[in-house]
């Protein structure tokens, strides 16, 4: 996928809420807080007429934001050699090692 198509969600998402009841701490779209806005959204913005298409944002954000050139906002893949590892992978591997 696209970064460029991620941030432009990003960036009609961020102009849809602009009306919405949030927090302003919760305005930032960071990882963590499109987590949040997933749960608490319809707390106070469940009637407002753009909810469902705030929402369906929301969850395509969530959905892709592995799929942006990185796994998790914020986290660079890890270049060893040929290998390139993931916030997953390095999860997987860890488990793998605590199994041993």
């Amino acid at each position: 996928m696209d970064d460029e198509v991620f941030a432009r969600k990003a960036v009609a998402l961020q102009t849809l809420l602009q009306p919405f009841d949030i927090p302003e701490s919760r305005r930032e779209l960071t990882s963590a807080n499109i987590r949040w806005l997933s749960r608490n959204l319809a707390i106070r913005n469940g009637n407002n007429p753009m909810f469902e298409t705030a929402m369906g944002v929301i969850k395509w954000l969530l959905k892709n934001e592995r799929n942006k050139g990185k796994d998790v906002i914020g986290f660079e893949p890890v270049k060893i050699g040929d290998i390139e590892l993931t916030k997953a992978g390095w999860i997987h591997f860890k488990k793998y090692l605590n199994n041993k």
